[in-house]
């Protein structure tokens, strides 16, 4: 038999081929997703060399995640928990913090904790639970708990010497924690009294200021009774302190050409404060009358005054 061979130009006919989405499955692997471990979102073709996942890094992770008791759902310490640092961490990290700053010394966050002892202040170990050091550990809640247990379980068998050295222990213990009560209790006593003192001094500065207010609100209407020369000086004198902290600036002291530039600006003075001191700077005038020289001219330009009408007013009522 002879097999009729297939034309060149003919495409040789095959078998109907399954849809792709047969071949493959949901991958079995974890991800991370905004530090929670969640379902690997990624597709594994069955029979593959990875198994159920779709990669070596998927499986290998995967697989550390479980070794280490990690679940689904659980958070993903991946980065450092120093604030100020951010370096991503290993699986298998326990400490929360990457190398350089697994020592609690090296971070900027740390503050040291000092043994709170009569006289003593030695610096205590990150990982210190007791809360004082090895010399005072026996001041702590729990070790005085321990020997109270061992002293009630053994009191038969301790000897008369040691009984009385032990109820010396425990009264000077007694007396350090009467001590410590009558500290705590005076310092409380002056975080109150110091509460108290803040509280008057805001009271007494909001009284100052009301007071200023008040004596502003008294020459507006000294000058509304005295006329337009009156009440256009104690606008300017009212003004010029704010022009004398603009000049005090050091950038300004610096360099004043700087208050001609439109692109200099201050978040505590407006852009007409600016344009005056300015002027001022321009004027050629001597520094010490800048101030002057800039609230006569912002005062013209807040209250619509002609510059010059404002300075014979303020000459005049202070000629008197």
């Amino acid at each position: 038999m002879h097999a009729n061979p297939t034309p060149a130009h003919v495409p040789e006919q095959t078998p109907e081929q399954p849809s792709v989405l047969s071949h493959v499955r949901r991958c079995k692997g974890w991800a991370v997703l905004d530090g929670i471990i969640v379902q690997c979102p990624e597709l594994a073709r069955i029979g593959g060399a990875h198994g159920r996942h779709h990669s070596r890094q998927c499986y290998a992770r995967t697989r550390s995640w479980k070794e280490h008791g990690f679940t689904l759902k659980d958070e993903l310490r991946i980065r450092c928990q120093e604030p100020s640092c951010g370096n991503r961490l290993d699986c298998d990290n326990e400490s929360g913090y990457c190398i350089t700053h697994r020592c609690a010394a090296n971070r900027p966050s740390w503050q040291p904790k000092l043994c709170p002892a009569p006289n003593c202040g030695s610096p205590l170990r990150s990982d210190n639970t007791n809360g004082y050091c090895t010399k005072h550990t026996h001041l702590s809640e729990k070790r005085r708990d321990q020997n109270k247990a061992w002293f009630a379980l053994n009191a038969p068998r301790i000897s008369e010497r040691s009984r009385v050295k032990y109820q010396a222990t425990q009264a000077k213990l007694a007396k350090a924690d009467e001590a410590e009560q009558q500290l705590q209790e005076a310092e409380s006593k002056v975080a109150q009294l110091r509460e108290q003192l803040e509280f008057a001094g805001l009271f007494r500065a909001e009284l100052q200021q009301q007071l200023e207010v008040a004596d502003k609100e008294v020459h507006r209407h000294q000058a509304a009774l005295q006329g337009s020369d009156a009440k256009l000086a104690l606008a300017v004198d009212e003004e010029i302190p704010q022009f004398e902290r603009l000049f005090s600036l050091a950038e300004v002291k610096a360099n004043p050409r700087i208050l001609l530039r439109n692109a200099w600006t201050h978040p505590d003075f407006s852009l007409d404060m600016i344009s005056a001191a300015g002027g001022a700077v321009e004027s050629r005038k001597p520094a010490e009358d800048w101030p002057k020289i800039a609230a006569i001219s912002f005062v013209a330009t807040r209250d619509h005054y002609v510059r010059d009408s404002v300075r014979r007013g303020y000459s005049r009522y202070h000629s008197l």
